[in-house]
C-alpha cells in the first residue's frame, strides 16, 4: 500500500482509486450499467432528502384577482353612539273623532268660614262638611271634525342605540387589484419536499426575484379582526316623508279632573258671620278615544348617525386567479 506520506509528483504513476474502475466501467459498458454500477456503489449520494423552505420575508410590489368570493360575513350586534334628528315637523291632517264611554263623576265639597267678635271675646275657624257626588253617564261624544295640527321638533337625540345586523352571505365582489403585499416567516411546504437522487447538507440564498407568480384559487376559511369596524357616520339632509293615510286610531282608556272655580255664600249678623264654599270637581272617565280618516306627513331636516360600531367575522374568503408581479424572497434558507 503507497505510503500517504509521501508526496508524489506529475510525472509518477497514478495511485489506483475507485475511479478508475468507474471510468473503465464507462469505457467498457452501457449508461444502464453505468447507473446500475453509480447506485450499487454509492448509495449515499441518492438518498431521500426531506426539507422545508423558510422565507423571512415575501414581498410583491402588485398584484390582482380575478374574482373575490366571501361565503358569509357575520357582523354581530352594532351599536350607535348617537342618533340626532333636527328639524322635524309633522302635520295632523283634518280627520273625526270621538270619545267612546264617557261618564263623569261631579263631586261638590263643602266648607263653611265662621266667626264671632263679642267685644270681650272673638274666634274663627273652618268646618270641612264633606263632599258631595253626582254621577252623570254621558255616553259617546262626537267631535265632528278636527283641524289640521302642526309639530314642530327642533332635535331628537337617541344615545347607546343598539341594533342586530343580519349576515351577508354568498357576496361576490369581483375582480380587483392591490399593491404592497407583505409576507413574512413563511416556511414552504409545511409537509417538506424530497428530492430523490440528490443530497444537499444545507442551502443558503440572500435574496431571489421572481418576475411573476400565478395562482389558480387561494382560500381563507375563516377572518375574523379582533377591533370592531367603526363607521364615522353619515349626515342625511331633506328628508320627506309623504302623507299617510291612517284608518283608525284608538287610544286606551284615560281619564281627567275638570276643576271648577270655587262658589260661596256669605251671611254677616254683625258679632257673627259665615261663609259657605262650593269647591265643584269633575271627574271624568273615557273609555277610548278613536280618530278616523286621518292623514300625517312629515320632512326631517337632517339625521345624523354617529360613530356605528360592528363586529365582524368573514368566513369563506376565495380568491380566484390570484396573479403577484415583482416578487422578491429574502432570506431563504434549506
Amino acid at each position: 500500500m503507497p505510503d500517504p506520506t509521501v508526496i508524489r509528483r506529475p510525472s509518477d504513476p497514478a495511485i489506483p482509486t475507485p475511479g478508475d474502475a468507474l471510468a473503465a466501467a464507462l469505457r467498457d459498458r452501457n449508461l444502464n450499467e453505468v447507473l446500475t454500477e453509480i447506485r450499487d456503489r454509492v448509495p449515499g449520494i441518492f438518498a431521500a432528502l426531506s426539507r422545508q423552505i423558510h422565507l423571512d420575508e415575501l414581498l410583491a410590489a402588485s398584484g390582482s384577482v380575478g374574482e373575490v368570493t366571501i361565503d358569509k360575513v357575520l357582523l354581530g350586534d352594532a351599536s350607535v353612539d348617537n342618533i340626532r334628528v333636527n328639524n322635524t315637523t309633522a302635520t295632523l291632517h283634518a280627520g273625526s273623532a270621538y270619545l267612546e264611554g264617557v261618564s263623569v263623576n261631579l263631586e261638590l265639597q263643602f266648607k263653611v268660614d265662621w266667626w264671632y267678635d263679642i267685644g270681650i271675646y272673638d274666634d274663627s275657624g273652618t268646618w270641612d262638611l264633606g263632599s258631595m257626588w253626582i254621577g252623570l253617564n254621558v255616553g259617546n261624544i262626537t267631535i265632528p271634525s278636527l283641524s289640521d295640527i302642526k309639530m314642530n321638533i327642533p332635535t331628537v337625540t337617541v344615545s347607546n342605540v343598539r341594533a342586530q345586523m343580519p349576515p351577508l352571505t354568498n357576496l361576490k365582489l369581483g375582480s380587483s387589484s392591490f399593491t404592497g403585499l407583505k409576507v413574512k416567516g413563511t416556511a414552504l411546504p409545511v409537509q417538506g419536499f424530497v428530492l430523490n437522487g440528490l443530497g444537499l447538507g444545507a442551502l443558503s440564498l440572500n435574496s431571489m426575484s421572481i418576475p411573476d407568480v400565478q395562482s389558480e384559487q387561494v382560500r381563507i376559511d375563516r377572518f375574523k379582526p379582533t377591533q370592531q369596524i367603526v363607521l364615522p357616520g353619515a349626515t342625511v339632509s331633506g328628508v320627506d316623508i309623504p302623507s299617510t293615510s291612517v284608518p283608525g286610531v284608538a287610544s286606551a282608556a284615560f281619564g281627567m279632573d275638570a276643576v271648577s272655580q270655587e262658589r260661596s255664600l256669605s251671611a254677616n249678623a254683625g258679632v257673627f258671620g259665615i261663609k259657605i264654599r262650593i269647591l265643584p270637581i269633575a271627574h271624568m272617565h273615557i273609555n277610548a278615544m278613536r280618530m278616523q280618516n286621518l292623514a300625517l306627513s312629515a320632512r326631517v331636516g337632517s339625521v345624523a348617525i354617529e360613530n356605528v360600531r360592528v363586529p365582524i367575522d368573514v368566513q369563506g374568503i376565495g380568491l380566484q386567479k390570484l396573479g403577484l408581479s415583482q416578487v422578491a424572497a429574502n432570506n431563504i434558507n434549506l
